[in-house]
């Protein structure tokens, strides 16, 4: 990740996620910071971590993935 373009952003307060930063990961997989989450929402929280790990843990961010240069 060397660019701000390579990063998320939260859909509520627009800030880029920074590793560990605390996110839920939705049923739409969208990632969103935990004390930016609305609990009256429709949609369900499937997984919770740092960003870092969500990102890790799910394959289809592989691209968000930070890769180690050899």
């Amino acid at each position: 990740m060397n660019h701000d373009f390579d990063r998320l952003r939260c859909p509520n307060c627009k800030r880029l996620y920074k590793m560990n930063d605390q996110v839920f990961l939705d049923n739409l997989n969208t990632v969103i910071h935990q004390k930016c989450y609305n609990p009256n929402t429709i949609y369900t929280v499937k997984d919770k971590g740092t960003y870092k790990e969500i990102i890790e843990r799910n394959p289809f961010f592989s691209d968000l993935t930070p890769q180690s240069s050899t």
